[in-house]
């Protein structure tokens, strides 16, 4: 008879371990009280770390009681005893020692020799992975700028003043208008603000104006009473940014205050920025006004892209987490999620204090969001090497890109296999790593993907004609207004050119004598009236060919239809050289001609019959349908329609000829507009939505991978 084997030893309990345990709080923590949502609470500084966190009253009460003359059950049931405590609740107080453990806030002794390697192992691993994910992001202490404050923090409180927000203000207002009214020339330098000429200026203008932002969050700092104890360099991209530690504004009691510390860098950005309009719209083009326009452009759209942006640790971040009042948002929206995602993929419970109420949805909803925009935003630099470095970028990005991802996923499946956490619930982890390792790969070839191409359009008519001068002449009339309709051979205009009447003249005085010539011979039977006649054939002849020119003088409609477009009436008068267009009539059904990139081309394969969309740009709620009646197979990179270039307001860039960078197919849609008369346009712009091909997720990622290594490498 065997024995049965002996079942595992369960583990400890978190109470067993910790209760003969004595810890002592460290000294140098700040502590200052604050209220948040309504209710007092404390905020708990770490001066090492820079982070602060939030502690309500019951908790701040039991962690000033935390002293290394007694053991932790002791102080439990000191607790109990007071009052403060309930007996039921001894497994969350050892959670809470434990949380302030990792916050770094106590000295916990750990017995296990084994867990406590595992640990070190982990953080050096990380610490490892954190070097080589942020050689791009990497921050550069320089010193303490505190004194430097407090001896010119005179100069600065002026500007925390609510005159001077009134001033900004004011010259903000004005400056915004300034580009409002030159906002066509504002567009017309984006092309080249990226040029290799300029990238110098650039990079200056982006140092200088940084340390300014940040000089605007160390003196709003300052001037409310913070410590400000560190300013460094960011290196972003390998271009130097300054940063300075402006944390200590969490102790402020007052969220305005905290508030304003946070905007405060973009409030002396945005200043200068609207100084450097006032310098941009006073100067011709040179240098001045080349740093001007980059001033402009630093300060409203990479502020707009990354400091305003929640989701990225930067102003914006901060005050949301001040607006919400939590303090470290991210860290404790990652926490939130991590909490929730064990608890119902493993039924794993972490000891941790789920958040309440509507805070719930939101710090699970932020942590989502901010790890889908890590991955977008790491995919955006790795394109962006590859753009700027070719083939060396490309390597850098696909090593920074398969870091990122492969390091998450292999981590996942670590953690799931062979985590000491998981332990107890390894059956079920196991089949959730298998199933994520089997059904990850399985999915890109199982879900279908497909690409809906949108293309900006021009709708025009089926039939057009374009009625133009025939010859010289100045336009005496426009015999017809835009918009109504015209018959074929209806007139359009009249040109007005006396050498042509006079040379109609001429002709006749000429036919005349040709003819009285003619009859004087005739009547005196002279041989010389058979060649007489010819010359009087020759005269009708050019008598005929100068009526025909000077009724060319009055244009006529070719077909009936409408009128699209036509000179203005305050033209009339003026001269016209012959080609020049008078008018265009329009008949037939409402088309929309479009352009489509090659890549757009394959991804949506269009046939002749296939269904497409149509949303105008000036109705886009109302949606037309439509279906491909052409497509022109040969691309090219001239482009015939002037509303879709970026000279007529549209997206295609052309050069100086009119020649785009890449070759472009011309697309024909034929709109459905009935019971829609007086939704379309002749010449307006709207957008055209095309059905890709389906295909696997995984083909599409590696067709459009593979489409954009092609490109890097050939330009």
């Amino acid at each position: 008879m065997s024995t049965p084997a002996p079942a595992a030893a369960t583990p400890p309990s978190l109470a067993a371990r910790l209760r003969d345990v004595r810890v002592s709080l460290r000294g140098d923590l700040e502590i200052a009280r604050s209220r948040m949502r309504g209710e007092a609470c404390y905020i708990v500084r770490d001066p090492v770390t820079f982070q602060s966190h939030k502690l309500s009253v019951a908790d701040y009460g039991t962690l000033i009681r935390i002293n290394v003359e007694r053991s932790l059950g002791e102080l439990w049931s000191e607790l109990v005893r007071g009052g403060a405590a309930r007996e039921d609740g001894e497994e969350s107080f050892y959670n809470f020692i434990a949380t302030l453990h990792r916050l770094g806030f106590l000295s916990l002794p750990n017995t296990d020799h084994q867990a406590l390697f595992r640990r070190y192992a982990a953080r050096e691993s990380a610490a490892r992975r954190k070097r080589w994910t942020s050689v791009l992001f990497f921050p550069i202490p320089l010193c303490n700028p505190d004194s430097f404050l407090n001896r010119t923090i005179s100069l600065a409180r002026p500007l925390f003043t609510p005159i001077a927000f009134l001033v900004w203000l004011a010259i903000v207002a004005s400056a915004a208008a300034i580009a409002w009214a030159r906002a066509h020339e504002l567009q017309q330098p984006l092309d080249a603000l990226l040029a290799t000429r300029n990238l110098a200026t650039l990079w200056l203008t982006l140092i200088v104006l940084k340390t300014w932002h940040e000089l605007g969050h160390a003196y709003a700092c300052k001037h409310f009473g913070g410590y400000v104890p560190e300013i460094g360099l960011n290196l972003i991209l390998f271009t130097p940014c300054a940063y300075v530690d402006a944390s200590a504004c969490w102790m402020f009691p007052r969220k305005l205050h905290r508030i304003i510390v946070c905007l405060a860098g973009m409030y002396f950005e945005s200043f200068t920025a609207a100084l450097a309009v006032f310098v941009w719209a006073a100067t011709p083009p040179g240098l001045v006004h080349s740093v001007a326009y980059n001033i402009m452009f630093l300060a409203s759209v990479v502020t707009v892209l990354f400091n305003i942006n929640p989701l990225m640790r930067y102003d914006g971040y901060y005050v949301l987490s001040d607006w919400l009042e939590i303090p470290n948002l991210r860290a404790r929206a990652q926490q939130e999620l991590s909490h929730w995602s064990k608890r119902w993929l493993l039924g794993l419970n972490d000891g941790a204090r789920p958040a309440a109420g509507a805070m719930l949805p939101t710090l699970l909803s932020f942590g989502a969001l901010a790890g889908l925009y890590r991955y977008s935003v790491t995919l955006g630099i790795c394109a962006l090497l590859a753009i700027k470095l070719q083939g060396f970028g490309l390597i850098v990005g696909a090593l920074m890109l398969a870091a990122l991802l492969g390091g998450s996923f292999i981590g996942t499946l670590r953690y799931l296999w062979f985590a000491e956490e998981t332990r107890r619930v390894r059956p079920r982890a196991a089949a959730l790593g298998a199933a994520l390792a089997l059904g990850a790969p399985a999915a890109l070839f199982a879900i279908p993907a497909r690409s809906n191409i949108l293309s900006e359009g021009v709708t025009q008519r089926a039939e057009q004609c374009i009625v133009r001068a025939e010859d010289a002449g100045f336009l005496r009339t426009l015999d017809v207004a835009h918009g109504p309709q015209v018959e074929a051979g209806g007139p359009i205009a009249s040109l007005e050119n006396s050498s042509r009447y006079e040379a109609l003249l001429a002709a006749q005085a000429a036919l005349d004598a040709a003819r009285a010539q003619f009859d004087r011979f005739i009547a005196e039977g002279d041989p010389r009236a058979a060649e007489q006649r010819i010359l009087v054939a020759a005269a009708e002849s050019t008598l005929q060919d100068r009526r025909a020119a000077l009724a060319a003088l009055s244009l006529k409609s070719a077909i009936s239809g409408e009128v699209v477009a036509r000179l203005d009436a305050s033209e009339v008068g003026r001269f016209v050289e012959p080609g020049e267009a008078i008018a265009t009539i329009a008949a037939g059904p409402w088309q929309v001609r479009t352009l489509l990139t090659d890549e757009q081309l394959a991804a949506a394969a269009p046939r002749i019959g296939d269904l497409a969309e149509f949303r105008s740009d000036h109705r886009p709620e109302v949606t037309l349908h439509g279906q491909v009646r052409r497509v022109r197979p040969v691309g090219s990179r001239s482009i015939p329609l002037l509303p879709l270039t970026q000279v007529g307001g549209g997206d295609i860039v052309v050069d100086a000829h009119g020649a785009a960078q890449q070759p472009y197919f011309e697309l024909v849609v034929e709109l459905d507009a009935v019971g829609q008369p007086d939704l379309l346009r002749h010449n307006m712009t709207g957008h055209i939505r095309l059905s890709g091909q389906s295909e696997p997720l995984g083909l599409h990622i590696l067709r459009r991978a593979m489409r954009f290594v092609d490109q890097v490498l050939r330009a």
